[in-house]
């Protein structure tokens, strides 16, 4: 047995999860940041914080609980080599160490609960989604497969006016010291 093999049958399968992959293989709709723009403007969904388009899925999963849509979750993902986002709808479990069985296919409750709401209450054109599948190698799952209040807080001061005030604290010190 190899080292490598080894050292990942030792493994629990948290850590396995943590450091390989999430167990859960996942599907959805995959959409470039000008379509995930359109959807929050249409839905009116707040961007209170500014993120940028790679920390998007906070303030939309923020926005899905509260509109209490706990069947999708919003996750930051490149494919094809793309930046993007994808609304997950479809979940499986791939137990730790069995192979995976293959793609999930996109279903009718794929398409009631995440194509559907978005092409009739975002006006999104059914082009501009695309149903992709993949392993859960991004942790987009590592919380969970619903989408979770996540506040964020940004400091009120810059990293360079932190230093800058330790760096005057510092010096007024070592004058106090002389």
């Amino acid at each position: 047995m190899s080292k490598t093999l080894e050292l990942q049958s030792t493994l629990t399968p948290t850590q396995h999860c943590l450091r390989y992959s999430m167990p859960y293989r996942i599907g959805g709709y995959y959409m470039s940041f000008s379509t995930v723009h359109k959807i929050m403007e249409a839905l009116k969904i707040p961007n209170l914080h500014d993120c940028e388009d790679n920390m998007l899925e906070f303030p939309i999963n923020y926005w899905l609980c509260e509109q209490n849509k706990m069947d999708v979750l919003a996750a930051y993902i490149e494919w094809d080599d793309q930046p993007g986002m994808m609304l997950v709808s479809s979940f499986k479990w791939v137990e730790n160490g069995l192979p995976d069985s293959g793609d999930l296919k996109e279903g009718e409750l794929d398409e009631a609960i995440a194509k559907k709401w978005l092409i009739d209450e975002a006006d999104v054109k059914p082009e501009e989604l695309k149903w992709i599948t993949l392993v859960d190698d991004q942790r987009i799952t590592l919380n969970g497969i619903r989408p979770i209040q996540v506040v964020i807080v940004k400091p009120k001061k810059t990293a360079a006016e932190i230093i800058a005030e330790l760096e005057e604290e510092v010096r007024q010190k070592l004058l106090s010291d002389i």
